[in-house]
Protein backbone atom coordinates (compact mmCIF):
# COMPACT_ATOMS: atom_id res chain seq x y z
CA UNK A 1 0.00 0.00 0.00
CA UNK A 2 1.73 3.43 -1.64
CA UNK A 3 0.06 6.63 1.18
CA UNK A 4 1.33 9.09 2.42
CA UNK A 5 -0.33 10.36 5.47
CA UNK A 6 0.10 13.87 4.98
CA UNK A 7 -2.58 15.53 6.47
CA UNK A 8 -1.97 13.83 9.82
CA UNK A 9 2.00 14.59 9.91
CA UNK A 10 0.75 18.43 9.51
CA UNK A 11 -1.88 17.88 12.20
CA UNK A 12 0.99 16.80 14.27
CA UNK A 13 3.10 19.40 13.60
CA UNK A 14 0.76 22.13 13.91
CA UNK A 15 -0.70 20.76 17.74
CA UNK A 16 2.87 20.39 18.98
CA UNK A 17 4.34 23.38 17.20
CA UNK A 18 0.97 25.27 19.04
CA UNK A 19 2.23 23.74 22.60
CA UNK A 20 5.70 25.15 22.59
CA UNK A 21 4.33 28.59 21.74
CA UNK A 22 2.41 28.10 24.81
CA UNK A 23 5.36 26.88 26.69
CA UNK A 24 3.35 23.84 26.92
CA UNK A 25 6.60 21.65 26.44
CA UNK A 26 10.23 22.36 25.93
CA UNK A 27 10.14 20.40 22.18
CA UNK A 28 11.36 22.65 18.94
CA UNK A 29 10.33 21.53 15.67
CA UNK A 30 12.25 22.31 13.02
CA UNK A 31 12.38 20.81 9.07
CA UNK A 32 14.18 17.84 10.35
CA UNK A 33 11.86 16.96 13.00
CA UNK A 34 8.86 17.91 10.99
CA UNK A 35 9.45 15.75 7.84
CA UNK A 36 10.16 13.05 10.53
CA UNK A 37 7.07 13.46 11.83
CA UNK A 38 5.18 13.03 8.99
CA UNK A 39 6.98 9.89 8.11
CA UNK A 40 6.27 8.15 11.68
CA UNK A 41 2.09 9.83 10.81
CA UNK A 42 2.46 7.48 7.60
CA UNK A 43 3.81 4.47 9.20
CA UNK A 44 1.26 4.33 12.17
CA UNK A 45 -1.81 4.88 9.89
CA UNK A 46 -0.55 2.34 6.88
CA UNK A 47 0.16 0.00 10.00
CA UNK A 48 -3.54 0.88 11.67
CA UNK A 49 -5.28 0.10 8.25
CA UNK A 50 -3.17 -3.16 7.82
CA UNK A 51 -4.46 -4.16 11.44
CA UNK A 52 -8.29 -3.27 11.08
CA UNK A 53 -7.93 -4.62 7.51
CA UNK A 54 -5.62 -7.66 7.42
CA UNK A 55 -6.69 -8.38 3.72
CA UNK A 56 -5.29 -5.06 2.64
CA UNK A 57 -5.54 -4.02 -0.63
CA UNK A 58 -8.13 -0.86 -1.72
CA UNK A 59 -10.46 -1.52 1.86
CA UNK A 60 -7.04 -1.10 3.70
CA UNK A 61 -6.06 1.45 1.13
CA UNK A 62 -9.50 3.54 1.71
CA UNK A 63 -9.59 3.35 5.13
CA UNK A 64 -5.99 4.72 5.58
CA UNK A 65 -7.07 7.54 3.42
CA UNK A 66 -10.64 7.97 5.70
CA UNK A 67 -8.24 8.50 8.67
CA UNK A 68 -5.51 10.73 6.98
CA UNK A 69 -9.05 13.36 5.57
CA UNK A 70 -10.26 13.27 9.11
CA UNK A 71 -6.70 15.22 10.25
CA UNK A 72 -7.33 17.83 6.75
CA UNK A 73 -9.30 19.97 9.21
CA UNK A 74 -8.13 19.72 12.51
CA UNK A 75 -10.95 20.47 15.78
CA UNK A 76 -11.26 23.99 17.44
CA UNK A 77 -9.50 24.68 20.43
CA UNK A 78 -7.40 21.33 19.81
CA UNK A 79 -4.21 21.64 22.23
CA UNK A 80 -2.06 19.87 24.37
CA UNK A 81 -2.24 21.89 27.44
CA UNK A 82 -5.79 20.23 28.62
CA UNK A 83 -3.98 17.22 29.75
CA UNK A 84 -1.03 16.63 32.14
CA UNK A 85 1.35 14.92 30.15
CA UNK A 86 1.72 15.41 26.30
CA UNK A 87 0.98 11.63 25.93
CA UNK A 88 -2.61 12.20 27.36
CA UNK A 89 -2.69 15.34 24.70
CA UNK A 90 -1.76 13.28 22.02
CA UNK A 91 -4.61 10.18 22.51
CA UNK A 92 -7.11 13.04 23.52
CA UNK A 93 -6.38 14.84 20.53
CA UNK A 94 -6.71 11.94 18.11
CA UNK A 95 -9.92 10.40 19.71
CA UNK A 96 -11.44 14.18 19.44
CA UNK A 97 -10.50 14.22 15.55
CA UNK A 98 -11.87 10.46 15.17
CA UNK A 99 -15.24 11.13 17.00
CA UNK A 100 -16.55 12.35 13.88
CA UNK A 101 -16.92 9.02 12.37
CA UNK A 102 -19.23 7.94 15.20
CA UNK A 103 -21.57 10.51 13.89
CA UNK A 104 -24.13 9.68 11.78
CA UNK A 105 -25.78 13.12 11.31
CA UNK A 106 -22.55 13.61 8.92
CA UNK A 107 -23.13 11.12 6.57
CA UNK A 108 -26.76 11.22 4.89
CA UNK A 109 -27.36 8.07 5.19
CA UNK A 110 -28.56 7.29 8.18
CA UNK A 111 -25.11 5.50 8.68
CA UNK A 112 -21.81 6.91 10.45
CA UNK A 113 -18.57 6.58 8.65
CA UNK A 114 -17.43 4.00 11.61
CA UNK A 115 -20.58 1.39 10.58
CA UNK A 116 -19.53 1.91 7.10
CA UNK A 117 -15.75 0.82 7.79
CA UNK A 118 -17.10 -1.38 10.53
CA UNK A 119 -15.30 -0.46 13.27
CA UNK A 120 -15.74 2.16 16.45
CA UNK A 121 -14.12 5.71 15.44
CA UNK A 122 -12.64 5.40 19.06
CA UNK A 123 -11.52 1.81 18.33
CA UNK A 124 -9.59 3.06 15.40
CA UNK A 125 -8.66 6.27 17.33
CA UNK A 126 -6.86 3.75 20.16
CA UNK A 127 -4.95 1.65 17.45
CA UNK A 128 -3.74 4.95 15.42
CA UNK A 129 -2.44 6.37 18.70
CA UNK A 130 -1.07 3.18 19.70
CA UNK A 131 1.05 2.73 16.51
CA UNK A 132 2.04 6.50 16.27
CA UNK A 133 3.39 6.02 19.68
CA UNK A 134 5.36 3.05 18.64
CA UNK A 135 6.57 4.91 15.26
CA UNK A 136 7.89 7.53 17.35
CA UNK A 137 9.39 5.92 19.94
CA UNK A 138 11.29 3.48 17.53
CA UNK A 139 12.11 6.24 15.45
CA UNK A 140 13.90 8.62 18.40
CA UNK A 141 15.58 5.43 20.08
CA UNK A 142 18.00 5.79 17.59
CA UNK A 143 18.68 9.30 17.86
CA UNK A 144 17.94 12.09 15.47
CA UNK A 145 15.41 14.38 15.11
CA UNK A 146 12.69 12.22 17.27
CA UNK A 147 15.13 11.67 20.33
CA UNK A 148 13.61 14.61 22.09
CA UNK A 149 10.06 13.65 21.32
CA UNK A 150 10.64 9.95 22.02
CA UNK A 151 12.00 10.35 25.61
CA UNK A 152 9.10 12.76 26.38
CA UNK A 153 6.14 10.44 25.48
CA UNK A 154 8.44 7.70 27.25
CA UNK A 155 8.53 9.96 30.57
CA UNK A 156 4.81 10.37 30.39
CA UNK A 157 3.99 6.69 30.32
CA UNK A 158 5.89 5.75 32.83
CA UNK A 159 4.72 8.18 34.66
CA UNK A 160 0.63 7.33 33.93
CA UNK A 161 1.63 3.64 34.55
CA UNK A 162 3.07 4.54 38.06
CA UNK A 163 -0.76 6.73 38.70
CA UNK A 164 -2.76 3.36 37.27
CA UNK A 165 -0.49 1.35 39.49
CA UNK A 166 -1.49 3.56 42.58
CA UNK A 167 -4.99 3.61 41.27
CA UNK A 168 -5.40 7.55 40.13
CA UNK A 169 -6.42 6.16 36.48
CA UNK A 170 -10.15 5.48 36.71
CA UNK A 171 -12.49 4.82 33.91
CA UNK A 172 -12.42 8.94 33.18
CA UNK A 173 -8.89 7.91 31.29
CA UNK A 174 -10.56 4.74 29.82
CA UNK A 175 -8.32 6.44 26.61
CA UNK A 176 -5.44 6.86 27.86
CA UNK A 177 -5.51 3.47 29.65
CA UNK A 178 -6.12 1.66 26.43
CA UNK A 179 -3.10 3.04 24.71
CA UNK A 180 -1.02 1.56 27.94
CA UNK A 181 -2.88 -1.41 27.39
CA UNK A 182 -1.89 -1.32 23.47
CA UNK A 183 1.50 -0.98 25.00
CA UNK A 184 1.71 -3.82 27.22
CA UNK A 185 2.67 -1.14 29.94
CA UNK A 186 6.00 -0.89 28.46
CA UNK A 187 6.19 2.31 26.23
CA UNK A 188 9.71 2.38 25.31
CA UNK A 189 11.95 -0.40 25.69
CA UNK A 190 15.23 0.38 26.85
CA UNK A 191 18.02 -2.12 26.25
CA UNK A 192 20.29 -3.15 28.81
CA UNK A 193 23.22 -0.89 26.92
CA UNK A 194 21.11 1.97 26.61
CA UNK A 195 20.33 1.36 30.24
CA UNK A 196 23.97 1.25 31.23
CA UNK A 197 25.04 4.14 28.87
CA UNK A 198 22.48 6.27 30.59
CA UNK A 199 23.47 5.22 34.20
CA UNK A 200 26.86 6.33 33.23
CA UNK A 201 25.94 9.75 32.18
CA UNK A 202 24.08 9.96 35.17
CA UNK A 203 26.84 8.71 37.50
CA UNK A 204 29.44 11.68 35.65
CA UNK A 205 27.10 14.01 36.18
CA UNK A 206 26.41 13.52 40.05
CA UNK A 207 29.95 13.50 40.13
CA UNK A 208 30.08 16.43 38.74
CA UNK A 209 27.94 18.36 40.23
CA UNK A 210 28.78 17.19 43.33
CA UNK A 211 32.12 18.62 43.04
CA UNK A 212 31.39 21.81 41.75
CA UNK A 213 27.31 22.70 40.98
CA UNK A 214 25.74 24.59 43.50
CA UNK A 215 28.54 25.74 45.38
CA UNK A 216 27.83 28.48 47.44
CA UNK A 217 29.47 32.11 46.15
CA UNK A 218 31.63 32.69 48.81
CA UNK A 219 33.40 29.21 49.26
CA UNK A 220 36.97 29.03 47.36
CA UNK A 221 36.34 28.28 43.59
CA UNK A 222 38.95 25.40 43.35
CA UNK A 223 38.11 23.26 46.90
CA UNK A 224 37.77 19.53 46.37
CA UNK A 225 34.79 18.16 48.43
CA UNK A 226 36.77 15.14 48.90
CA UNK A 227 39.65 16.65 50.56
CA UNK A 228 38.88 16.26 54.24
CA UNK A 229 37.59 13.02 56.32
CA UNK A 230 34.69 13.92 58.58
CA UNK A 231 34.49 12.19 61.26
CA UNK A 232 31.15 10.77 62.66
CA UNK A 233 30.16 9.67 66.14
CA UNK A 234 28.27 6.42 66.76
CA UNK A 235 25.92 6.69 69.98
CA UNK A 236 22.83 4.00 71.29
CA UNK A 237 21.89 6.33 73.96
CA UNK A 238 20.52 8.82 71.27
CA UNK A 239 16.95 9.75 73.72
CA UNK A 240 16.73 10.80 77.14
CA UNK A 241 14.58 8.36 79.34
CA UNK A 242 15.16 10.73 82.73
CA UNK A 243 13.45 14.15 83.04
CA UNK A 244 10.14 13.74 81.20
CA UNK A 245 8.23 10.66 81.64
CA UNK A 246 5.83 11.70 78.67
CA UNK A 247 8.70 12.07 76.37
CA UNK A 248 10.43 8.89 77.47
CA UNK A 249 7.74 6.71 77.12
CA UNK A 250 7.07 7.93 73.63
CA UNK A 251 10.91 8.20 72.64
CA UNK A 252 11.31 11.19 71.28
CA UNK A 253 13.33 13.45 73.74
CA UNK A 254 16.62 13.77 72.72
CA UNK A 255 19.33 13.53 75.19
CA UNK A 256 21.42 16.66 75.63
CA UNK A 257 25.32 16.69 75.00
CA UNK A 258 25.60 17.08 78.96
CA UNK A 259 23.30 14.22 80.18
CA UNK A 260 24.40 11.51 78.00
CA UNK A 261 27.09 10.17 80.13
CA UNK A 262 29.52 7.97 78.85
CA UNK A 263 27.10 6.76 76.01
CA UNK A 264 28.09 6.98 72.52
CA UNK A 265 31.48 8.45 73.25
CA UNK A 266 33.12 5.77 70.36
CA UNK A 267 33.76 8.37 67.26
CA UNK A 268 35.30 6.26 64.17
CA UNK A 269 36.13 8.00 60.04
CA UNK A 270 32.77 7.97 58.50
CA UNK A 271 33.68 5.33 55.68
CA UNK A 272 34.09 3.39 58.57
CA UNK A 273 30.14 3.90 59.51
CA UNK A 274 28.86 3.86 56.75
CA UNK A 275 30.40 0.78 55.42
CA UNK A 276 28.97 -1.17 59.11
CA UNK A 277 25.21 -0.14 57.94
CA UNK A 278 23.14 0.40 55.06
CA UNK A 279 20.74 2.95 57.25
CA UNK A 280 22.08 5.84 58.60
CA UNK A 281 20.50 8.68 60.22
CA UNK A 282 22.78 11.66 60.32
CA UNK A 283 22.24 14.00 62.96
CA UNK A 284 24.22 17.17 63.63
CA UNK A 285 23.85 20.79 64.89
CA UNK A 286 23.20 23.89 62.48
CA UNK A 287 26.64 24.16 60.09
CA UNK A 288 28.33 21.25 61.17
CA UNK A 289 28.29 19.85 57.82
CA UNK A 290 25.18 17.48 56.85
CA UNK A 291 24.33 19.10 53.31
CA UNK A 292 28.15 18.64 52.87
CA UNK A 293 28.35 15.31 53.98
CA UNK A 294 25.52 14.21 51.38
CA UNK A 295 27.64 15.98 48.65
CA UNK A 296 31.07 14.20 49.27
CA UNK A 297 29.22 10.32 50.16
CA UNK A 298 27.45 11.23 46.53
CA UNK A 299 30.62 11.70 44.63
CA UNK A 300 32.46 8.83 46.26
CA UNK A 301 29.97 6.41 45.61
CA UNK A 302 29.65 7.95 42.41
CA UNK A 303 33.10 7.70 41.51
CA UNK A 304 32.97 4.40 42.81
CA UNK A 305 30.64 2.92 40.40
CA UNK A 306 32.29 4.41 37.44
CA UNK A 307 34.78 2.74 38.26
CA UNK A 308 32.82 -0.56 38.30
CA UNK A 309 31.25 -0.03 35.92
CA UNK A 310 32.47 -1.40 32.88
CA UNK A 311 33.87 -4.65 34.75
CA UNK A 312 30.11 -5.93 36.19
CA UNK A 313 27.42 -3.37 35.58
CA UNK A 314 24.66 -5.44 37.64
CA UNK A 315 26.57 -5.03 40.66
CA UNK A 316 26.76 -1.41 40.55
CA UNK A 317 25.08 0.87 43.59
CA UNK A 318 24.16 4.11 42.36
CA UNK A 319 23.41 7.37 44.17
CA UNK A 320 20.22 8.75 44.49
CA UNK A 321 20.74 12.13 46.33
CA UNK A 322 18.07 14.58 46.47
CA UNK A 323 16.03 16.61 49.47
CA UNK A 324 13.23 15.23 51.66
CA UNK A 325 10.87 18.24 50.02
CA UNK A 326 11.95 17.13 46.48
CA UNK A 327 10.96 13.44 47.17
CA UNK A 328 7.40 14.75 48.86
CA UNK A 329 7.32 16.88 46.00
CA UNK A 330 7.76 14.19 43.21
CA UNK A 331 5.76 12.11 40.86
CA UNK A 332 4.80 8.36 41.63
CA UNK A 333 3.12 6.37 43.82
CA UNK A 334 6.36 5.16 45.85
CA UNK A 335 9.69 6.06 47.25
CA UNK A 336 11.74 4.33 43.93
CA UNK A 337 9.54 5.31 41.47
CA UNK A 338 9.73 9.47 43.25
CA UNK A 339 13.18 9.25 43.21
CA UNK A 340 13.71 8.05 39.74
CA UNK A 341 11.02 10.26 38.75
CA UNK A 342 13.33 13.26 40.15
CA UNK A 343 16.26 12.29 38.39
CA UNK A 344 14.46 12.08 34.80
CA UNK A 345 13.18 15.58 36.02
CA UNK A 346 16.07 17.12 36.06
CA UNK A 347 17.79 16.35 33.46
CA UNK A 348 20.16 14.19 35.18
CA UNK A 349 18.69 10.85 33.53
CA UNK A 350 17.12 10.00 30.16
CA UNK A 351 13.58 9.79 30.26
CA UNK A 352 13.86 6.11 28.85
CA UNK A 353 15.50 4.99 31.85
CA UNK A 354 12.94 5.91 34.52
CA UNK A 355 11.15 2.92 35.04
CA UNK A 356 14.78 0.59 35.04
CA UNK A 357 16.24 2.53 37.42
CA UNK A 358 13.06 2.08 39.29
CA UNK A 359 13.56 -1.26 39.87
CA UNK A 360 16.80 -0.67 40.07
CA UNK A 361 16.13 1.12 43.33
CA UNK A 362 13.43 -1.19 44.39
CA UNK A 363 16.08 -4.17 43.73
CA UNK A 364 18.75 -2.30 46.72
CA UNK A 365 21.11 -1.32 43.76
CA UNK A 366 21.10 1.80 44.60
CA UNK A 367 21.58 4.36 47.93
CA UNK A 368 18.94 6.59 48.36
CA UNK A 369 20.98 10.01 50.39
CA UNK A 370 17.86 12.19 51.83
CA UNK A 371 19.03 15.50 53.16
CA UNK A 372 17.01 17.98 55.84
CA UNK A 373 14.69 15.99 57.14
CA UNK A 374 13.98 19.04 59.65
CA UNK A 375 13.21 21.43 57.14
CA UNK A 376 9.90 19.70 56.11
CA UNK A 377 6.13 20.91 56.90
CA UNK A 378 4.33 18.62 59.11
CA UNK A 379 2.52 17.71 56.06
CA UNK A 380 5.97 16.68 53.93
CA UNK A 381 6.97 15.36 56.71
CA UNK A 382 4.11 12.68 56.96
CA UNK A 383 4.34 12.25 53.49
CA UNK A 384 8.16 11.35 53.40
CA UNK A 385 8.43 9.46 56.50
CA UNK A 386 5.19 7.30 55.08
CA UNK A 387 7.10 6.84 51.86
CA UNK A 388 10.23 5.54 53.89
CA UNK A 389 8.42 3.15 55.87
CA UNK A 390 6.56 1.74 52.95
CA UNK A 391 9.72 1.14 50.62
CA UNK A 392 11.12 -0.35 53.86
CA UNK A 393 8.61 -2.70 54.69
CA UNK A 394 7.59 -3.96 50.99
CA UNK A 395 11.64 -4.46 50.23
CA UNK A 396 11.39 -7.76 52.93
CA UNK A 397 14.66 -9.35 53.79
CA UNK A 398 15.90 -10.30 50.61
CA UNK A 399 16.66 -6.70 49.54
CA UNK A 400 19.47 -4.20 50.89
CA UNK A 401 17.43 -1.02 51.52
CA UNK A 402 20.28 1.26 51.34
CA UNK A 403 19.29 5.15 52.80
CA UNK A 404 21.35 7.59 54.43
CA UNK A 405 18.97 10.60 55.75
CA UNK A 406 20.56 13.85 57.48
CA UNK A 407 18.63 15.84 60.04
CA UNK A 408 19.13 18.81 62.52
CA UNK A 409 19.70 17.62 66.43
CA UNK A 410 16.91 19.81 67.55
CA UNK A 411 13.04 18.71 66.99
CA UNK A 412 14.69 14.80 66.05
CA UNK A 413 11.86 12.51 67.36
CA UNK A 414 13.33 9.02 66.07
CA UNK A 415 14.32 7.32 62.70
CA UNK A 416 12.13 6.98 60.22
CA UNK A 417 13.55 4.28 58.51
CA UNK A 418 13.49 0.90 60.72
CA UNK A 419 16.32 -0.31 61.96
CA UNK A 420 18.76 2.78 61.37
CA UNK A 421 21.70 3.51 62.99
CA UNK A 422 21.95 6.79 64.16
CA UNK A 423 25.34 8.96 64.24
CA UNK A 424 26.54 12.69 65.22
CA UNK A 425 28.79 14.52 63.45
CA UNK A 426 31.63 16.09 64.97
CA UNK A 427 33.34 19.10 65.21
CA UNK A 428 36.47 19.93 63.11
CA UNK A 429 39.58 18.92 65.59
CA UNK A 430 42.57 21.27 65.56
CA UNK A 431 44.47 19.28 62.80
CA UNK A 432 40.90 19.97 60.36
CA UNK A 433 40.71 23.64 61.06
CA UNK A 434 44.59 23.87 59.98
CA UNK A 435 44.01 21.91 56.77
CA UNK A 436 40.94 23.79 55.76
CA UNK A 437 42.80 27.00 56.16
CA UNK A 438 45.94 25.78 54.29
CA UNK A 439 43.39 24.83 51.77
CA UNK A 440 42.18 28.07 51.38
CA UNK A 441 45.42 29.33 49.85
CA UNK A 442 44.78 32.58 51.66
CA UNK A 443 47.91 35.30 51.39
CA UNK A 444 50.39 34.85 53.67
CA UNK A 445 49.83 37.65 55.75
CA UNK A 446 45.87 36.25 56.28
CA UNK A 447 46.83 32.48 56.84
CA UNK A 448 49.02 33.80 59.23
CA UNK A 449 46.51 36.33 61.32
CA UNK A 450 44.10 33.27 60.81
CA UNK A 451 46.15 30.19 61.83
CA UNK A 452 46.87 32.86 64.88
CA UNK A 453 43.64 33.61 66.00
CA UNK A 454 42.63 29.92 65.42
CA UNK A 455 44.90 29.31 68.86
CA UNK A 456 42.44 31.76 70.99
CA UNK A 457 40.24 29.70 72.39
CA UNK A 458 36.92 31.99 71.37
CA UNK A 459 38.05 31.70 67.71
CA UNK A 460 39.14 28.25 68.07
CA UNK A 461 35.88 27.44 69.31
CA UNK A 462 34.37 28.89 66.24
CA UNK A 463 36.73 27.26 63.86
CA UNK A 464 36.09 23.69 64.85
CA UNK A 465 31.80 24.36 63.34
CA UNK A 466 32.84 24.06 59.14
CA UNK A 467 30.33 26.50 58.71
CA UNK A 468 32.03 29.10 60.66
CA UNK A 469 35.22 28.44 59.60
CA UNK A 470 34.49 28.59 56.00
CA UNK A 471 33.21 31.94 56.74
CA UNK A 472 36.21 33.16 58.77
CA UNK A 473 38.25 31.91 55.49
CA UNK A 474 36.13 33.98 52.91
CA UNK A 475 36.05 37.19 55.14
CA UNK A 476 40.28 36.49 55.72
CA UNK A 477 40.74 36.37 51.74
CA UNK A 478 38.62 39.61 51.15
CA UNK A 479 39.61 41.60 54.25
CA UNK A 480 40.90 44.97 53.78
CA UNK A 481 44.39 45.58 54.69
CA UNK A 482 44.87 46.68 58.10
CA UNK A 483 41.10 45.37 59.19
CA UNK A 484 41.17 42.74 61.59
CA UNK A 485 39.26 39.36 61.89
CA UNK A 486 36.30 38.91 64.13
CA UNK A 487 37.13 37.51 67.53
CA UNK A 488 33.35 36.46 68.90
CA UNK A 489 30.93 34.89 66.96
CA UNK A 490 28.47 37.87 67.44
CA UNK A 491 31.50 40.03 65.44
CA UNK A 492 31.54 37.22 62.80
CA UNK A 493 27.77 36.68 62.32
CA UNK A 494 27.48 40.68 62.28
CA UNK A 495 30.41 41.49 59.41
CA UNK A 496 29.00 38.19 57.28
CA UNK A 497 25.48 39.15 57.48
CA UNK A 498 26.66 42.97 56.44
CA UNK A 499 28.87 41.35 53.46
CA UNK A 500 26.40 39.29 51.85
CA UNK A 501 23.89 42.01 52.39
CA UNK A 502 26.07 44.46 49.77
CA UNK A 503 26.24 41.33 47.89
CA UNK A 504 30.28 42.17 47.48
CA UNK A 505 31.23 38.45 47.28
CA UNK A 506 28.23 37.83 44.39
CA UNK A 507 29.64 41.14 42.63
CA UNK A 508 33.05 40.40 42.47
CA UNK A 509 32.23 37.32 39.75
CA UNK A 510 29.43 39.04 38.17
CA UNK A 511 29.81 42.70 37.13
CA UNK A 512 26.18 43.02 36.07
CA UNK A 513 25.18 42.31 40.18
CA UNK A 514 26.25 45.44 41.96
CA UNK A 515 26.87 46.18 45.47
CA UNK A 516 24.66 47.63 47.83
CA UNK A 517 25.58 50.63 49.38
CA UNK A 518 25.99 50.93 53.51
CA UNK A 519 22.75 52.97 53.47
CA UNK A 520 21.19 50.30 51.55
CA UNK A 521 22.16 47.74 53.72
CA UNK A 522 21.59 49.76 57.14
CA UNK A 523 17.47 49.89 55.31
CA UNK A 524 17.49 46.10 54.37
CA UNK A 525 18.59 45.52 58.42
CA UNK A 526 16.05 47.95 59.99
CA UNK A 527 13.52 45.74 57.46
CA UNK A 528 15.09 42.28 58.37
CA UNK A 529 15.76 42.48 62.23
CA UNK A 530 12.46 42.47 63.46
CA UNK A 531 11.25 39.40 60.87
CA UNK A 532 14.36 37.74 62.41
CA UNK A 533 13.32 38.26 66.30
CA UNK A 534 9.92 36.84 65.51
CA UNK A 535 11.24 33.63 64.06
CA UNK A 536 13.85 33.37 66.97
CA UNK A 537 10.87 34.00 69.34
CA UNK A 538 8.39 31.80 68.21
CA UNK A 539 7.83 28.04 69.56
CA UNK A 540 10.45 26.03 67.36
CA UNK A 541 11.97 29.02 66.62
CA UNK A 542 15.96 27.91 66.75
CA UNK A 543 14.87 25.02 64.07
CA UNK A 544 13.72 27.39 61.24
Amino acid sequence: MVFVADDLGSWLVGLLADAARKKLTALLLGDEQSRALRLAATAAVQATAVETSPSGGEEAEQLAMVISEVFRTPMPDASLGKRGTLLEGLQEGIATQLAVLDDATLTGIGQSSADVLGVPGTTLAARLTGHLVREIMFRGSRGGPLKPLADQINFDAAYLNDRRAAGVLDRGHAGVLAILDRLDGQPVTVTAEEFASDVRALLEALAEQAAHGRLPSYLWGRADVLALSREVKVRSGIRKGAGDEGNAASGQAYALAADRGGQGSETMPWPEAVAAHDRVVVLADAGLGKSWLIRTETRRLASTALAQADDDFAKVVIPVPLRCDQLAAAEGPDLPSRAASFLAGEGLLAARSRGPMTERIRAGRAVVLLDALDELTSDEAGIVRGLIESWSRRAGPQVRVRCMITSRIAGYAGPPLPGAAEVELQPFTPGDVTQVIRAWQLPAAAERELMGRASDPAVAAMARVPLLLVMLCALASEQPAGSELPRTRGELYERVLRWFLTRAHRSAGDPATQPLTDIQVEALLDLLAPIAFTFAASPGGGQT
